[in-house]
């Protein structure tokens, strides 16, 4: 079941990223195999709050983080 939004927390802000096509293939088909097929916000959502909320997820991430940068063709890096 959806839940719902509550008064200030509507999902109203587009965030856009970007992602290889292999990469985002691996991602719905392990959705798919945990058997949550057509959640793929909800399942960043849900990685969001772990990061947030779990130092051990956040050490875990942090060490191969670097590894996914996404530079531009001028080599910057691509950043807010």
């Amino acid at each position: 079941m959806p839940r719902k939004p509550e008064p200030g927390t509507e999902l109203g802000k587009k965030w856009n990223m970007y992602v290889n096509e292999h990469e985002r293939l691996e991602y719905m088909l392990a959705l798919a195999e945990s058997g949550h097929p057509r959640a793929q916000a909800a399942g960043i959502r849900a990685f969001m709050f772990l990061y947030v909320n779990d130092k051990e997820v956040r050490d875990k991430v942090n060490k191969i983080i670097d590894d996914f940068i996404v530079y531009k063709q001028n080599g910057d890096s691509s950043i807010l």
